[in-house]
């Protein structure tokens, strides 16, 4: 069977990749439109500064799950429990402890 051009999957640093790309020509665009306003480009500039440090941020904690969960499992099979562990783990470490209520 070969795989056709629109049955291909990428590696999730290629999709990432091309989304990002796509976003910033939208972006671009939306900031020509708002020449006239400096508020609205400010508000158009924080919100993608935000976007692209929260990007960076999640491809890196999704990284060191990877590392933490191949890790483990050269010792053997990995349970529920265990994936969820390192994922808690990763969230944690590049996050921070979750806020509690009350």
């Amino acid at each position: 069977y070969k795989q056709g051009y629109l049955q291909y999957h990428p590696p999730l640093t290629l999709a990432e990749t091309a989304s990002i790309f796509g976003e910033m020509i939208v972006f671009r665009d939306l900031l020509a439109l708002a020449q006239e306003d400096p508020r609205e480009r400010l508000t158009l500039l924080m919100s993608k500064i935000d976007d692209v440090i929260n990007s960076v941020v999640r491809q890196c904690s999704f990284d060191r799950f990877e590392e933490l969960a191949h890790t483990a499992r050269d010792k053997g099979e990995l349970s529920v429990e265990e994936l969820n562990g390192a994922w808690s783990q990763a969230m944690v470490e590049y996050y921070g402890t979750p806020a509690r209520d009350g």
